[in-house]
């Protein structure tokens, strides 16, 4: 197959954990440009599935692209363009937001820690860039996190259920700054949760994973 003009696309993408199907014969098509929902429950195969995409697991079964690059040989390129938030972001405690922001550009190499000051406006931390990590709320601890994935001016951003765990006002404002981040960037979003609010409150199209299976994909109000 050629390289796909979509952000993300699998085909028979599979992955088993012995005889546990994690992922069945998944055939995902995420365009270019819109916020896309990847709508399961706990377990139904949507972190197996990002960690496919990022490298991380090795399927077992099927293909999968992340910006025209094949996964299993080109993907370094392609990770070089994408920004992650996976679960609970890590940083280290006893430095600022700013100081952390700092560690992780100079691991992206390049230019990142020239985005610092830009990033932090975008997730609205500016004014507690300062502070210690460990003085952050879970909400501003996502909203670092959030600005950690910017700092490579990425084409995509993957977020992995990036709201569980904060309060309802910490949700509502983590919605509101991705939803805001693709309006003004058109960056590609690729948004896993298990909320169908959360998704209806944001994506512009999504697909529907239960135990592993496909169910449904395409625009959001022909799906959910």
């Amino acid at each position: 197959m050629t390289q796909s003009p979509l952000a993300i696309e699998t085909a028979a993408l599979s992955k088993h954990y012995g005889k546990h199907p994690a992922v069945v014969d998944l055939d995902l098509r995420v365009p270019q440009g819109v916020v896309f929902g990847f709508l399961g429950r706990n377990g139904a195969g949507k972190t197996t599935t990002i960690g496919i995409l990022l490298g991380l697991l090795r399927p077992t079964g099927g293909q999968a692209w992340l910006l025209g690059h094949d996964v299993a040989r080109s993907l370094r390129p392609a990770l070089r363009r994408t920004g992650v938030l996976l679960d609970q972001p890590a940083f280290y405690p006893y430095l600022s937001g700013r100081e952390n922001l700092w560690v992780v550009a100079q691991a992206l190499g390049s230019d990142a820690h020239t985005r610092i000051p830009e990033a932090l406006a975008i997730v609205e931390l500016a004014d507690r860039a300062g502070d210690r990590f460990a003085a952050y709320s879970a909400g501003l601890k996502q909203r670092l996190g959030l600005a950690a994935a910017l700092l490579n001016d990425p084409d995509l951003l993957i977020f992995d259920e990036p709201t569980p765990g904060l309060d309802p006002v910490g949700q509502r404002d983590i919605r509101h700054l991705i939803r805001h981040l693709a309006d003004e960037t058109g960056k590609t979003i690729f948004l896993s949760s298990h909320q169908l609010g959360e998704v209806e409150q944001i994506c512009d199209q999504v697909a529907i994973i239960d135990r592993g299976h496909l169910v449904a994909q395409g625009p959001l109000h022909d799906v959910a």
